[in-house]
């Protein structure tokens, strides 16, 4: 996590494919750390604070104002994002 969100800081608001890969990568990661937290620990608060960053960062790759042209950002944000994004809800 930590080193994705350094990767995260780096990037220009022009790398728009690479800003929403990072985005969805960190989703996946404190989606995974939420579950862990929530069944491997029992630890409801870790959990809920993991899934709600999730939620923070699927949100984020889906709404990106800067890539709303770009087709491959499209695809990223209808084939992964999104769907992520349900599963989280439904994991709640």
């Amino acid at each position: 996590v930590q080193l994705i969100e350094l990767e995260l800081q780096r990037v220009d608001a022009q790398q728009t494919r690479f800003r929403a890969q990072l985005h969805l990568l960190l989703g996946v990661a404190y989606h995974e750390r939420a579950r862990l937290h929530k069944i491997g620990f029992g630890d409801v608060a870790a959990s809920a604070a993991d899934y709600q960053k999730a939620e923070m960062h699927y949100n984020t790759c889906i709404d990106d104002p800067a890539a709303n042209d770009d087709i491959y950002v499209g695809r990223l944000r209808d084939m992964l994002c999104s769907p992520y994004l349900v599963l989280l809800a439904q994991e709640r």
